[in-house]
Parts: C-alpha cells; sequence; structure tokens
C-alpha cells in the first residue's frame, strides 16, 4: 500500500494544533533537577505500539526520547518511530518540529525535491507518549566519519554530498526557513551499503555506495521573520556573527555548510580553515557586533 507524509489514519486520539511559536530553552533548574530515564517509554522487541508497529530494534536513545525501528503492519515495511518522553516540554517542541516537517514535505512535493526526512504519522500511546513515524535512513556522516578514523572522504563524495547540502540549503531559504542546527549528527544517508577500501596503511576506508543524504532534527528550526534565540547551532558549527551577537539569519545555515563540507574533506582542514577565515573577518565583526550592541 502506498504510503503518504501526512498518513494519520490511525489512533483516533485528537493532535495538538501545530505552533508556530520559537522553541526556548529549558531553563537550567528543570534540566539539572532531572532524572535521565524520566519519561521514556520502555518498549521491548516485540512490543507493538499504536496497535500497528511492532518494534524490531532500538535505532538509538537521546535527550528528547528514544527511536525504534519498527515493522508497520499496516503497509508492511520498516519505519522508525521516534517516541519522545512524557516531559511537557518536549512533547511541546517535538509537535512543533512535526508541523514543521510537515510543511517542509508539502513545500518540497511541490517542488520536486527529497532532501529532508520524511514524517508520516504521529501518534500516543495509552501511557501518554507522543510517536513520530517518519522514514528510516541509515548513519550519520559523523557515525561514517568516525568508523573512518576522521580521514577524509574522495573528492567525487565530498562534491556529491556539498551539492546535495547547497541544494537543500537553497530550497529551505527560499521557504524563509532556518534550519539553525546543520552538524555531521544531523546529515544521515539514505542507504546503509559502503564499500570497504583498502588504504596504503593497512587500514580501510568505508566508502558510501550511494552518497545520497537526507536532513534531520528540525526541532530549532525557525521562520526568518519569527522571533530569534540569541545562540543557535552546535559551537563547532556556529558562524562568527552568532558568537559575537551581530544579529544572525540565512548565512548562519551556509557557514555550518561549509564546517560540514570541510570536517568530510579533512577534520584537520576544517580547523585551518576556521582559523584562516576568523583572522580576515575578526575585526570587522567586533566592530560590527559593539556597534550592533550599543544600537540594540
Amino acid at each position: 500500500m502506498k504510503r503518504g507524509a501526512s498518513d494519520e489514519s490511525h489512533g483516533g486520539n485528537k493532535r495538538p494544533a501545530y505552533s508556530n511559536k520559537p522553541l526556548r530553552s529549558p531553563s537550567k533548574t528543570s534540566s539539572s533537577s532531572e532524572d535521565e530515564d524520566e519519561g521514556h517509554l520502555y518498549a521491548r522487541i516485540g512490543d507493538v505500539l499504536d496497535n500497528r508497529y511492532e518494534v524490531i530494534s532500538v535505532m538509538g536513545k537521546g535527550t528528547f526520547g528514544k527511536v525504534f525501528g519498527c515493522n508497520d503492519r499496516k503497509h508492511q515495511d520498516i519505519v522508525a518511530v521516534k517516541v519522545i518522553r512524557s516531559i511537557k516540554r518536549y512533547i511541546e517542541s517535538a509537535l512543533i518540529e512535526a508541523g514543521i516537517l510537515s510543511y517542509v514535505f508539502d513545500r518540497q512535493k511541490e517542488s520536486k525535491v527529497d532532501y529532508f526526512v520524511k514524517l508520516y504519522s504521529r501518534f500516543y500511546t495509552s501511557s501518554g507518549h507522543l510517536g513520530l513515524v517518519c522514514e528510516p535512513l541509515g548513519i550519520s556522516l559523523y557515525e561514517l566519519v568516525k568508523k573512518n578514523n576522521y580521514v577524509g572522504l574522495p573528492l567525487s563524495q565530498v562534491k556529491s554530498i556539498s551539492h546535495q547540502l547547497l541544494h537543500a540549503m537553497a530550497f529551505l531559504h527560499s521557504i524563509e526557513l532556518i534550519h539553525t542546527d546543520l552538524k555531521l549528527e544531523n546529515i544521515l544517508f539514505v542507504d546503509n551499503d559502503f564499500n570497504e577500501v583498502p588504504q596504503a596503511d593497512g587500514t580501510k576506508l568505508l566508502i558510501p555506495v550511494d552518497p545520497k543524504i537526507k536532513i534531520i532534527d528540525f526541532g530549532g528550526a525557525t521562520f526568518d521573520h519569527k522571533h530569534k534565540s540569541r545562540i543557535i547551532s552546535t559551537r563547532q558549527y556556529r558562524g562568527p556573527e552568532v558568537i559575537l551577537e551581530c544579529g544572525w539569519s540565512f548565512p548562519s545555515d551556509i557557514w555550518s555548510v561549509g564546517c560540514m563540507i570541510a570536517e568530510v574533506t579533512d577534520s584537520l582542514t576544517h580547523s585551518l580553515l576556521l582559523t584562516h577565515l576568523l583572522a580576515h573577518l575578526l575585526t570587522h565583526l567586533l566592530t560590527y557586533s559593539l556597534t550592533y550592541s550599543l544600537i540594540h
């Protein structure tokens, strides 16, 4: 059976309306006193979620919750189910992300592009956990770089990945959306097929058979005209205009893309690139930062 990106035919629970409100970072008080295991769904292999999704693997666990590999009994295919911790702020953030993903899917379908993870549907368990049903993807760019002991990928692979990232940003920015958290961990391969290429030092380099990628994690995404938080992006991918509080917009995503391209080319190149660029930009940005601070 053909699957749609907004398959809401299961369940029966009323979904809260999508909100465009910007995400707020949790307070230090609440996060420091919170148990790391609080609110997680505990599911075993063979358990069935929402009377439909049979758990076949645990794909990952994070601050937000867990990701399970599931067999969708309706469509008879494999999906990734992201089950959010039953904590209010995580559920609210996940609902915002779900709304943005649905919007992105509709717009990219119109434009016939396919650079972002597909959200199929969402549901609530009887225990009050929110589940987001997504297409299954492969490992992240970060995992590949780590497996390869931080050795850069061949130029042909870097070109393909760079091309996809830049086209993805061109599309995202054309609909006035800024991702704000682009990093290797949020870029996933569509397939998990890799060739092992022997190296001169006796090691083997994992090379994707197909370097097609997709971007995930829109939990911090925001429209350019909406309220913007002071700090965005993971530190290693944070643009100088963000660090110096000069105000940020679409170029912040492009800076992060540049950092990722440098990293998959050569981790040392990444550090050298930042040093070289910042040496030229620092004086100008510091001057602008001071002016911006005085005005705002």
